[in-house]
């Protein structure tokens, strides 16, 4: 009779709390959503780290976790509604999509991260530094060694005296011989090769790499900047080295007229005209040149001398479009 007694009194306290409408612990939590997924990559690899942010579209509130090792995430206890889901990672673009979720879901929603393009800014200034405080092996003469007290008819006169630079002079004034620079390189029996020859930005040197340094106006250079070792290849077929010239112009406002006429022993002769002007903001520099000589190689046979006689017209025009741009023609006839 006791257990009979106490049966029934359970079943009535039991029957009594579900007339109440007391919930039992089965039921708890079933008027809350959930969203749970993978995150991975366009490959189809997992992707752990992953910044996943939910986003209530009516309230404004956010709710954020993390992938987990295996590309996991869940977000569970959440309200009906539409929600903005983002999943964000560092070197990925981020993904946005519309979620809807109604009380008691477990939504599924995987989330695929595409690799974000790469993208590198340059910031380069084109400044004036002192020579000791260039990172490079650089060279500079200024104008008034390459024609203050020069004859001016040969680049070796004005470069000898640069460290690095090896410069050998057979005055010949031939295209196959003559003048031959070298930088940190023994000079070939031919041509001249590794040496890159720049004139107010204007590639004197060939696409095969060979330059003829006849033809470098020595008038009308106002410096020249030698660049030796390995940062001589941002300038190309420069392996072993780039030579940058740069024309002088007249100062602002002024007209120029420079003549020059030299003599000298076995027929030496030099005629020189450079007319140099600037006007508003534009600059030209028209140089004409005349050298003759006999040169000291006499035939033994017939008792005469080698002979060469040189015209050479180099004209310079540059125009200032605006602070940050200018644009250069050069005409070189040698």
């Amino acid at each position: 009779m006791k257990k009979d007694a106490a049966f029934s009194i359970i079943c009535f306290w039991s029957i009594g709390m579900l007339l109440l409408g007391v919930p039992s612990h089965a039921g708890a939590g079933q008027e809350h959503a959930s969203i749970s997924g993978t995150i991975q990559d366009q490959a189809g690899l997992v992707l752990p780290g992953v910044m996943v942010t939910v986003l209530d579209a009516s309230s404004g509130s956010s709710r954020s976790v993390v992938s987990n090792g295996r590309g996991f995430y869940e977000i569970t206890r959440l309200e009906s509604g539409t929600y903005e889901i983002q999943g964000v990672l560092p070197g990925f673009q981020s993904q946005v999509a519309i979620v809807m979720v109604t009380a008691g879901q477990m939504r599924s929603h995987d989330i695929t991260l595409g690799i974000a393009p790469l993208t590198e800014t340059v910031n380069v200034t084109r400044t004036g530094s002192e020579l000791a405080g260039v990172p490079a092996a650089v060279g500079v003469v200024v104008g008034d060694d390459i024609q203050f007290a020069q004859r001016r008819a040969s680049p070796a006169e004005a470069l000898q005296a640069v460290p690095g630079l090896f410069v050998q002079n057979r005055r010949n004034y031939s295209f196959s011989g003559g003048v031959r620079l070298s930088i940190r390189a023994p000079v070939r029996s031919f041509g001249m090769r590794g040496l890159q020859i720049l004139q107010d930005g204007i590639p004197l040197t060939t696409a095969d790499g060979t330059t003829q340094p006849n033809n470098i106006d020595l008038g009308a250079m106002g410096q020249a900047e030698i660049i030796r070792g390995p940062s001589s290849v941002l300038y190309g077929n420069s392996a072993g080295g780039v030579m940058n010239l740069t024309t002088e112009f007249a100062p602002p406002g002024t007209l120029t007229v420079t003549p020059d006429i030299q003599f000298g022993s076995y027929g030496y002769q030099r005629q020189q005209l450079k007319v140099a002007g600037t006007a508003d903001r534009v600059g030209y520099v028209i140089n004409f040149t005349r050298l003759e000589t006999d040169g000291f190689r006499q035939d033994e046979a017939t008792g005469y001398g080698s002979h060469t006689e040189i015209r050479q017209v180099n004209t310079v025009v540059r125009a200032e479009l605006s602070p940050n741009t200018e644009i250069r023609g050069v005409f070189n006839v040698f």
